[in-house]
Parts: structure tokens; C-alpha cells; sequence
């Protein structure tokens, strides 16, 4: 919200009070504006000639035709409870209930010009006079009522916003009523006036307006007049009211405007700079804050604030507004150092101080023993001069600042020398203090006459610049620029030992600007780098955070009749109570920001203050008046990125893409708008600064709750406002998302795994098929040679008549065939019939080759034969080749041993050993064409076996010359017999 402050500039007045200034540029909804008032929320609501405007002190929302409004041109405001009655001037007085339009009138009579409201009704008034067409609007039981108003009475309401009363007079018999209820009989004395406007005070007191003066009873019923040549010119005075200060504020119905400060009457349109032509068509008083609104016909709204506050303006009297230093003398006149030297207030006038030679700039003023000093700076440099001259009756001595007096007859300058009065001369004393204490040749610099040398140039001693000085009995506290320094004085005052009293304090170190002795004796320093306090000459206080207030660039200090500290800096002025800390810039009463001296004005009250840009006074009695009001804080709204508003609710809740909100606040602040600080907390953490509108571009999803609260320079927090909201979770951060992803990724998966495996089984089983068809194949077409040589060997039994051998041998032979068929249909065989199977090809074999061989098997104990399980023709084809290719090809007979074990993790070991004619022999014998069958099937058997279980293999062992042996591990089965 924009606005200015303005400060009476007239040549006609030196007084200004502080003062806001809101205009049609700053929000409102036009510059002519009719009536103003203040409903139950705190809002402001303005009447103008195009507009219905609500204001809080920072923003202004504004109302037309377009909104619901019944006519843009309205010119009086009423409200009660909830509702605002509002006077469409053109149409008839139009309801807004909790904000929302009514459509249909309440009063459709046009040229409505006033408004009162009671407790129980609502009173219109046509323009034409205030005692004809009168008309009531009662409301009982949502039902519209009107009827007229009693004759021979008058209807009164109070400017004031914390009173709803409203008095009727009986012209009858001057009794006068509120609300309904009798209040008081007015003096006799007051029959047959006139009385157009009334106030009532907090004190009891009772104002009357009337035609040319005013009337005051107090609570004691003593009638008092007031008039004046200013107040003849008044017609109607229908506003009036008496402010905390005492002062009043009244207006005549045709526009006129004055307030009364301390008996002076000024012309409210003076004060806001405004040409008395301005109409002022409505006065205001927000007990709240104080603050004096007053509603002008084209100019605007001005709002008069912080009422302990007046402020002067110096340039009305052609001098420079900047005030270097401020001080008052025995009479309690205040002195005024400017560019153009010293001025005074006498009696309400500012007077010059004229001296008899030319210096320019008034610095320095100081009160010391019977002397009242003037300390100047003038164009010759680092010079030292004193001139001393009786004025208004007292002895002033003017002199180059800064300055110190040790005594009445010793001044400490501020390049370290030391000026000593002898024989009512003013003399220089010896040129290297404090180690020699000589004159200097008795150089006269001033007299009690015309000076003769007027300036006598001095060298800088020691290289420091001093700023500042404070004597207490023989010592003197120098503020330099390299920090504290303590002067130790002689007796004579001639010699001076020079030491650093705090050479560990950072504060004191830096350069020292003021010195000040507060009312109980200690010493308060400023710095550079802070503020520090002496008690009993031990450092008490040293920091640049004093009660929760930074000291920097600060400029004066000064101490009121509670000894309550004011310091003055570039940037404000501070005061610290026991209770509270308040600061004064130009945002909220002062001048100017910018302090450069201050004053305690103790028989006033009051607190001088000097600034770049004129005087200000505080008045410490108003001020202890003054409540400072929290801003009223109200969480207006809730918007996301795309700018979309949510209705506020107890279950606010948005999605998760709504995750970047905007906060929206309203707070109400008519004394410091500018000064309003925002904090708010989420989720409990610790405060944070905000703004008026709070953005949080990325909230977590989750339930949150948000705090908000406000102030002031000068006021306490405001009552925290609390929000609840959630962001809900997105799917992908509910667990029961993935709860289901998780199920759905382990199923699949789970799918793809299980779908591998079953195709892995499927080519298993089928290599398997193919495998058992390949060895039932190779089953059921035993070696033909075998059977050949079988059949022939059959022949020749039969031949030679070897009946008995061609019978055991035929028995032999079809066993073997029929356990060969069996086996074919089968894909296992237990390790029982594997061996008797072995043991009757080799019986059969032994049979044909005329008992050439011997076999035998070795069966570990532990071997459940009837149990495990094993392909079938897995072991015969070893035997075979043992027999076919190592035994057979040997000239003498030889053996075959079958040695069956079972191993540690049930590995079944089947070791198949010859006694041949050895590996190098065979492979010479053997056909080159040949390629065995069954032990391709069995190596295809084991690499699809290992396929399950990596643990079965082939191992061949032997030498060149004699014998083989086969070595299988298998990994046990076991079943029964298929």
C-alpha cells in the first residue's frame, strides 16, 4: 500500500501535527469522499462520490455498480452487528450483510444525506434539513418497520468508534436520552440554543456544536462557551470531538474545519497543506489508535496519528530545517543549534540569537556551572577561540566545539588544550599538555570587550579527535576517535594524566560520539561499535543489542524524569522503558528518521527531538496514555501457482500437483503500516520472516499446520493464527501403492522366472524324451554282433550235440532279452535289477567266449540296492567296452570288476576296472569309422543330469599298457521299483 506523510510547510505556522495522506493513487475508490467509520471487524469503510471502499490501513478493496452496489454516488455510512447500511444517494440506502449486496432497497427514497444507527434502529435522513423527512428503519425479526421520528427532538450520533450511543433531545424540556434511555437534563441555562453536534468524552464532559461557539458541561453540569472571531465564522458546527490530548476537533456543515491545541486554534486544512477551499466533509475518531480521520470533498482521506507527537517545521522562519544540537536554559527556554547558528522558542516564538562576528554553524550547546555555552564551528580550521558576553541576563561564552569545562575558569578544547580565564582574560595555556604546564606567552584570545585577535591557530595535540566530554570532579571522560580516554587533573587544574580505563572492551575502542550522566550518576557512552554503561565507574553494559535493540549510528542520548534512556540515531529514535522498547522514525510520527540531538523538556514533560528535518515534540504524559495495538492479523486466503483461491475450512486439503501455495494475510494497522513485520511457523519449527503474502513453492505432502502472527515497531505480537491444510500423499508415496507395485514387480517377476523355469523343464523333459527314445532305441537294438554271435553260438551247441549248454544258454540269453524289452518302457531301474541285468549279459557273454573272463562285483554294505534309483542301460555300455575292447582282445583270460560305493552327500560312485590289453592297444584295434552310440547317449545323460544337479560326472583312469577304469558319481535317487 502507497502512501506519504506529509508535515504543515505554512509560513502562517510553525506546528504540524503527523499525518497520512490516501488519495484515489494510493487505492481509494475516489478523492471525494463523504463519511467514514469503523465496523466491529476493524475495517475502515468510505463513502465517496464513486465507490464504496473498505480499507485495513495497508489495502484498499473497492465496490461499484459491478460488485452489487445499488448507485456509485453514495454519501453516508451506518453499521450495526454484521450489516452496513449504505446511502445510495441517487437510489436509496442499500444493506450489505457479511459482505454480500442485498438486491432490493431498505429505503427506496432517494437524496438520503445522513445515517444514524443505535442499538435497535437504523435512522435516514433526507438532505433537506436535518429536523423535516426524517425516517427510522427499525428491524425486528428480519422485518422492515419505518415510521417517523418524534417531533420537537433531535437526533444525535458519536464520531467515535469504540461508542455506538446516540442521544435524542427533548427540545421540549432539554432532557436529553440515550439509546432510549434517559441521560441527563441539560442546563437551563442552554435552552433556546441551537445544538447541531455532541460528544460525549471518557472524562464525562458533554461538547455541544452550535451556530458560532461551542458549549461544554462537565460531569458536574457546569455550562461552559466557547467562541471566537474564527469561531463566528462557523454556521453549523455539527462534528465535534475531544481527543485524549485534550485537544478538539470540530467542523462546520459547510466544510470548515479547526482544532484547538493548548487554546490556539488552527485550521485543520493548514495542517494538511491543503487549500482552505478543501471541503471537509467528515471527522473521525478511531479510539483505538487514536488516530483523526478526516474526509475531504476531492483530496482524499488524511489520517492524523500518534497524537503525542507535533512536529515543527524551521524553514517557516527562513532557516535550515537540519538541528544540530538542543538545550534549555535557566528560564526553560529551548535553545536550537542550526546551520545559521542559534535560535530559541520564547512564548511560542522562534527568536534568533545574534552575536556581534560572523560564524556560521551553531553546534554544540551545553549547560555548565553559571555559564551557558555556545559551541560553533567556523571556516579557519583546527582552531581554538572563546568569546564571552553577557545575553538575557546571563553569561554566555561561545566557543569552538567540542568543549569541556573542567571548572569555571578551565575549558578543555577539543585538540587537547586548555583554555584557563585569569583576570577575566581568557588565556591558552602551555603548548605541550599535559607534560608542560607553562604559559604560552600570555596570547590573548578573547576579552570581556570586542575581541582584538579573533583566531589564534593551534597545531592538534596527539593526533586524536575528540568528540565528546563529561567531567566528574577531577577526572574528564574523553570520547576520541581511538576510543575512551580518562584525563586524571591536578589540583591546579594545569596537569592531566592521560589513561586507557577499559583497554579490553570492543565497544570502547572505537570512536567514541557522546557521553552522557543519566539521573543516578552513571555514565552512558556511544560508540561507534555500540553502547556501554558505567555504574561506579566499572563497566556495567557493553554491546551494540540493547534490550533487544541495535545500537548503531546512533547520534545523542538523553534521560526523562524516570531516567528512562532516548538515543537518538541515523535511523530512528529509540526509548527504553522497564516494560518496552519503542522506536520513532518518520514511517510513524517524527520528522525525520535521521536524530541529531535530543532534549528533556521537565517542566513540560515533554521530549525535544532534534532531526535533519525540523523539531519534533514528544509528549511523555500522552505517550504513557498510548496503548500499542497489535496489528489485527486474518488468514484471507489460500491460492496455488495458476492463482486458483480455496474456500478456508476446517479439512483443507489439497492434491498433490497443488503442493506450491500461497498464503494470503489481512491485518489491519492504522499507526505503522509501514513498520508491520511478518512471521509465521510450519509444522512447529521456529519463527520465520514472511510477508503479507507467503509463498511455499514446494510443501511435502502430508498433514501441516501453519502459524502466522504480526507487529509493529512498537507493539507486541498478534494473536497467532493457525491454519491446517494437508497435502495428499501422490500415489507413489502411499504404501499400499507399493505394497501392489511390490506384489505386482515379485509377480511378474515370479512369472518370468517361473515361466524360464518351465520352459527350462520343458526342454529338459523333451531332451529327455528324446534321450529315453534314443536309449530305449539303443535297448531294444542290442548289439547286433552280440545277438549274431548269440544265435551262432546257439548253432554250434546244437551241432555238437550240446544239448545241455544250448539250454542254459537259451534260458540266459531270453532273460537277458526280456530284461532288455522291460527296460525300454521305462526312464529308471533300481540299482538291483541293474546288477542282475549286468551280471546276466556277462554270464551269457562268458557262456559264448568259452569262460575266457571272470567278473565280479563289489557292493558296499551300506547300499540299499532296492532303492536307489539310476537310468537304465547306464552302466552296461562301460561293461561292454571294458569287455569288447580290453578283455576280449587278449590273449589270456582276464577279469572285470564292478565296484558300487556311496560317498559323503549321497553321491553314488560306480567304478567299472579291466585288467585288458590297455587304452594305446584297443585304440589300434579299434576302427576308425567306429563311433559309439550308447556313450554319446550317456555323456548327453550326464550334462542333462547336471542340468538339476552339479554333481555327477565321468572319469576315464588307466595306463597304455594293461587295464582301464571307469569312474561315475551320481547323485543318489531314491524310489521304488517302477
Amino acid at each position: 500500500m502507497l502512501f506519504f506523510l506529509g508535515f504543515l510547510q505554512s509560513k502562517a505556522q510553525e506546528i504540524s501535527l503527523p499525518f497520512r495522506h490516501y488519495s484515489i493513487e494510493h487505492g481509494l475508490a475516489n478523492s471525494d469522499v463523504y463519511e467514514i467509520i469503523r465496523d466491529n471487524k476493524g475495517y475502515l469503510w468510505l463513502a465517496t462520490d464513486y465507490g464504496l471502499s473498505r480499507f485495513d490501513g495497508l489495502n484498499f478493496k473497492n465496490y461499484y455498480t459491478e460488485n452489487g452496489l445499488a448507485d456509485n454516488s453514495l454519501t453516508a455510512l451506518g453499521q450495526r452487528g454484521d450489516t452496513l447500511y449504505i446511502s445510495c444517494y441517487r437510489k436509496g440506502i442499500q444493506r450489505m450483510v457479511n459482505g454480500v449486496f442485498e438486491k432490493t432497497l431498505c429505503v427506496a427514497s432517494k437524496n438520503q444525506a445522513y445515517i444514524r444507527t443505535s442499538k435497535d434502529s437504523v435512522y435516514a435522513f433526507r438532505q433537506t434539513n436535518l429536523f423535516d423527512n426524517l425516517q427510522m428503519v427499525h428491524t425486528l425479526n428480519a422485518k422492515q418497520l419505518y415510521q417517523n421520528y418524534p417531533q420537537n427532538s433531535v437526533l444525535y450520533a458519536s464520531n467515535r468508534s469504540s461508542k455506538r450511543d446516540f442521544f435524542s433531545l427533548n427540545l421540549n424540556n432539554y432532557d436529553l436520552y440515550r439509546n432510549g434511555v434517559f441521560y441527563r437534563h441539560l442546563p437551563s441555562s442552554l435552552k433556546g440554543a441551537v445544538l447541531y453536534g455532541i460528544d460525549q468524552t471518557p472524562e464525562g464532559e458533554l461538547l455541544f456544536g452550535s451556530a458560532g461557539k461551542y458549549f461544554m458541561i462537565d460531569k458536574n453540569d457546569k455550562l461552559k462557551t466557547f467562541n471566537s472571531k474564527l469561531l463566528a465564522t462557523f454556521k453549523k458546527i455539527d462534528i465535534i470531538l475531544k481527543d485524549k490530548k485534550g485537544r478538539i476537533w470540530y467542523r462546520d456543515m459547510f466544510g470548515q474545519a479547526v482544532v484547538e491545541i493548548n487554546g490556539r486554534q488552527l485550521s485543520i486544512n493548514q495542517l494538511l497543506n491543503i487549500d482552505e477551499g478543501v471541503a471537509i466533509r467528515h471527522i473521525f475518531y478511531d479510539e483505538n489508535n487514536g488516530n483523526i480521520w478526516v474526509a475531504t470533498g476531492g483530496k482524499g482521506v488524511f489520517c492524523f496519528y500518534n497524537d503525542f507527537i507535533e512536529n515543527y517545521s524551521l524553514s517557516n522562519a527562513d532557516i535550515s530545517n537540519k538541528v544540530n544540537a538542543l538545550d534549555t536554559d535557566d528560564q526553560n527556554r529551548l535553545w536550537i543549534g542550526v546551520q545559521e547558528g542559534f535560535f530559541y522558542l520564547d512564548k511560542g516564538k522562534l527568536l534568533p540569537h545574534k552575536i556581534d562576528f560572523d560564524w556560521k554553524l551553531g553546534k554544540t550547546i551545553k549547560k555548565s556551572y553559571d555559564n551557558f555555552i555556545l559551541g560553533y564551528t567556523n571556516q579557519s580550521g583546527n582552531v581554538g577561540v572563546i568569546y564571552e558576553k553577557k545575553y538575557l541576563g546571563k553569561t554566555i561564552i561561545y566557543t569552538t566545539p567540542p568543549h569541556e569545562f573542567i571548572d569555571e575558569n578551565h575549558i578543555l578544547l577539543n585538540n587537547y588544550r586548555l583554555i584557563e580565564k585569569k583576570n577575566h582574560h581568557w588565556y591558552l595555556s602551555g603548548t605541550n599538555l599535559p607534560a608542560n604546564t607553562n604559559y604560552a606567552k600570555y596570547s590573548k584570545i578573547f576579552a570581556d570587550k570586542e575581541p582584538t585577535d579573533a583566531y589564534i591557530n593551534v597545531r592538534a595535540f596527539k593526533n586524536k579527535i575528540t568528540y565528546a566530554y563529561l567531567q566528574q570532579n577531577d577526572t574528564t571522560w574523553v570520547g576520541s576517535s581511538k576510543g575512551l580516554l580518562c584525563l586524571i587533573w591536578s589540583k591546579d587544574r594545569k596537569m592531566a594524566n592521560e589513561i586507557i580505563p577499559f583497554p579490553k572492551s570492543l565497544i570502547l575502542a572505537g570512536g567514541i560520539t557522546k557521553i552522557k550522566r543519566d539521573r543516578e550518576g552513571n555514565i552512558v557512552i556511544l560508540s561507534d561499535k555500540g553502547l556501554a554503561i558505567l555504574k561506579n565507574n566499572q563497566l556495567f553494559f557493553e554491546g551494540n543489542l540493547y534490550r533487544n535493540q541495535k545500537v548503531l549510528g546512533a547520534n545523542c542520548i538523553e534521560f526523562d524524569d524516570k531516567n528512562r534512556i532516548w538515543i537518538g540515531t541515523n535511523q530512528g529514535l529509540m526509548f527504553f522503558d522497564e516494560k518496552k522498547t519503542l522506536h520513532f522514525n518518520n514511517k510513524n510520527g517524527l520528522v525525520s528518521s535521521e536524530i541529531n540531538a535530543l532534549k528533556f523538556d521537565k517542566i513540560n514533560n515533554q521530549m525535544w527531538v532534534g532531526t535533519n528535518d525540523g523539531l519534533s515534540k514528544i509528549d511523555l504524559i500522552t505517550l504513557e496514555k498510548t496503548s500499542f495495538f497489535a496489528p489485527t492479523l486474518a488468514i484471507a486466503g489460500v491460492s496455488n501457482l495458476l492463482g486458483t483461491f480455496f474456500k478456508l475450512s476446517d479439512n483443507l486439503r489439497f492434491s498433490p500437483d497443488q503442493n506450491y501455495l500461497a498464503f494470503h494475510l489481512s491485518v489491519s494497522d492504522y499507526t505503522s503500516p509501514e513498520t508491520i513485520k511478518y512471521e509465521y511457523i510450519l509444522d512447529r519449527n521456529a519463527w520465520n520472516k514472511g510477508d503479507s503474502t507467503l509463498i511455499l513453492p514446494a510443501v511435502s505432502s502430508g498433514r501441516h499446520s501453519i502459524f502466522f502472527r504480526v507487529k509493529n515497531d512498537n507493539s507486541e505480537w498478534s494473536t497467532v493464527q493457525k491454519l491446517d491444510f494437508e497435502i495428499v500423499r501422490p500415489l507413489y508415496q502411499n504404501w499400499l501403492f507399493w505394497l501392489v507395485i511390490s506384489l505386482a514387480f515379485i509377480g511378474i517377476v515370479y512369472w518370468g522366472f517361473e515361466n524360464a523355469r518351465q520352459k527350462q523343464l520343458s526342454q529338459q523333459q523333451l531332451k529327455r524324451q528324446i534321450l529315453s527314445l534314443k536309449e530305449q532305441g539303443m535297448a531294444s537294438m542290442m548289439n547286433p554282433h552280440f545277438i549274431f554271435n548269440a544265435l551262432n553260438a546257439i548253432q554250434y551247441y546244437i551241432n555238437t550235440n550240446d544239448l545241455l549248454l544250448v539250454n542254459e544258454y537259451l534260458s540266459k540269453f531270453g532273460k537277458l532279452i526280456r530284461l532288455n524289452l522291460e527296460s525300454v518302457f521305462n526312464n529308471s531301474i533300481i540299482l538291483k535289477d541293474e546288477l542282475s541285468f549286468i551280471d546276466l549279459y556277462l554270464s551269457v557273454e562268458k557262456l559264448r567266449f568259452n569262460e575266457k573272463f571272470t567278473y565280479r562285483f563289489e557292493v558296499a554294505p551300506n547300499i540299499q540296492t532296492e532303492k536307489i534309483l539310476l537310468p537304465p542301460m547306464f552302466i552296461q555300455p562301460f561293461i561292454e567296452n571294458a569287455l569288447i575292447h580290453g578283455i576280449l582282445p587278449a590273449s589270456t583270460p582276464r577279469e572285470i570288476v564292478l565296484k558300487i560305493s556311496l560317498k559323503p552327500n549321497d553321491i553314488l560312485e560306480i567304478i567299472i576296472q579291466d585288467n585288458g590289453i590297455g587304452m594305446k592297444a584297443s585304440a589300434k584295434n579299434k576302427k576308425s569309422t567306429h563311433t559309439s552310440r550308447s556313450m554319446d547317449i550317456i555323456n548327453q545323460r550326464i550334462a542333462l543330469m547336471n542340468e538339476e544337479n552339479n554333481q555327477n560326472s565321468i572319469t576315464f583312469e588307466g595306463n597304455n599298457q594293461q587295464g582301464n577304469k571307469v569312474i561315475i558319481n551320481l547323485k543318489t535317487t531314491f524310489g521304488h521299483k517302477p
